[in-house]
């Protein structure tokens, strides 16, 4: 009984390990996303798209330029690929409004939107792009790694939020500085912080839902570069509260 029990055991953690492999490996479309259609006359409209998933389906809210929100009626996912749809009608005429995008090398979705009629005939179909919104997901800890030629500077980056602006510091063994400038532009962050007498200017793009890749640059008081390298930053889990359990 006790090798049966040992065998089972070890089927079981090879099954969850399994999964958790699958899951890990899978594109995680989760989160608040910018995105940008391309129009017929060469213009552009951005919109709002955040995606959830609960028990195992996907649901997808779009807020315009002027604040209309709509739930999408239909979200798809394939691997890296993202397909979002809703239903439209208007004088009994029907029609889907949709876009397919997959995940490129740094994180952003690009395809198209389309637009079909009654007959699934496609009548119309342009350029489509979206990137993770960095203001949404930026408050919080995050563990920084910044190259340099001699070693790697590890440190802690604190990022808050007041109104509409953000602030933070960075956070070391050695001590703590504030960061002068904080800010988000789409999937964008860009830090300036004081250092010896000069500036460290850091740009990163969010290029997944907890992950910043980018560079830093050192410039001296006469705002000459010094100094560059890649820099990183992953955003902590966040603990979760303890519950006290009774005896």
């Amino acid at each position: 009984m006790k090798s049966i029990t040992t065998f089972l055991s070890g089927i079981t953690a090879l099954f969850l390990l399994a999964l958790s492999s699958i899951e890990s490996n899978a594109a995680n479309f989760v989160g608040t996303w910018i995105t940008t259609a391309t129009l017929r006359d060469g213009d552009s409209r951005e919109s709002s798209l955040t995606i959830k998933k609960k028990e195992s389906q996907w649901h997808a809210t779009l807020v315009g330029q002027t604040g209309d929100e709509r739930i999408l009626d239909r979200v798809h996912v394939e691997g890296e690929t993202l397909t979002i749809e809703f239903d439209w009608e208007r004088d009994g005429q029907t029609a889907t409004v949709g876009a397919k995008a997959k995940l490129d090398k740094e994180g952003a979705l690009t395809g198209k939107w389309y637009v079909r009629d009654g007959e699934g005939k496609e009548s119309m179909s342009e350029d489509w792009r979206a990137v993770r919104s960095a203001a949404t997901v930026l408050v919080g800890n995050w563990d920084v790694v910044a190259v340099t030629t001699e070693n790697d500077i590890k440190h802690t980056m604190v990022i808050k939020k007041s109104g509409s602006s953000f602030s933070g510091y960075a956070a070391s063994d050695e001590g703590q500085l504030d960061y002068t400038s904080v800010k988000a532009d789409k999937n964008v962050v860009k830090l300036e912080l004081p250092y010896g007498g000069g500036t460290v200017k850091v740009e990163a793009r969010l290029q997944q839902a907890r992950k910043l890749i980018g560079k830093w640059i050192y410039l001296d008081e006469f705002k000459e570069e010094v100094a560059t390298g890649d820099w990183s930053a992953t955003r902590q889990k966040r603990q979760q509260p303890k519950t006290s359990q009774g005896n």
